[in-house]
């Protein structure tokens, strides 16, 4: 019999995995070329990894510019971010 929190974890997993795909295609367009990749920043280091993927992503999209600051929308980054918290015990 399979664990329920196992099976929970998969199921969450696969739909942020989807989301990625259906976001990427909705902002970049076809045909499909990205790279997902799951980064895990140590403590107090989620910051500069944003700061440094901003950087080095810079040259995909102007159009976040557009967004006010003071918005309610989610922050636009020139590339799809998607945080994911999960307490392991």
């Amino acid at each position: 019999r399979r664990d329920p929190a196992l099976v929970t974890a998969q199921a969450w997993m696969h739909l942020k995995v989807v989301r990625a795909f259906v976001e990427s295609v909705l902002r970049y367009g076809l045909p499909v070329d990205f790279v997902t990749a799951l980064l895990v920043p140590s403590k107090y280091r989620e910051q500069p990894l944003q700061s440094a993927l901003d950087k080095m992503f810079a040259h995909l999209d102007g159009e976040g510019a557009l967004v006010p600051e003071d918005s309610d929308e989610e922050k636009y980054s020139n590339y799809v971010l998607q945080k994911c918290t999960a307490q392991m015990t």
